[in-house]
C-alpha cells in the first residue's frame, strides 16, 4: 500500500503554500482522500499527475 502524504508534506515537495494545495483540491486540479476530521491526504502518483500537465499561471491573460 503507497504511503500517504499531508498537506504540509505536499506543500513542501511542490514548494508551495498550503492554502495553495488546499485550493488545488477544491478546484479538482489534485485528488485528494478526506479524512473525518477534514484533513486532506495524498498519493505519490496524483502528485505524479499534476507534475506531468502543462504549467498556467493563474490570472495570465494573452493580448495586453
Amino acid at each position: 500500500m503507497a504511503e500517504l502524504l499531508t498537506v504540509g508534506e505536499v506543500a513542501k515537495f511542490l514548494k508551495l503554500r498550503r492554502e495553495t494545495i488546499r485550493r488545488y483540491v477544491k478546484d479538482g486540479h489534485l485528488k485528494a482522500a478526506t479524512l473525518p476530521g477534514g484533513d486532506y491526504r495524498f498519493c505519490e502518483e496524483d502528485l505524479q499527475e499534476l507534475l506531468r500537465q502543462p504549467s498556467k499561471k493563474e490570472g495570465s491573460q494573452n493580448g495586453n
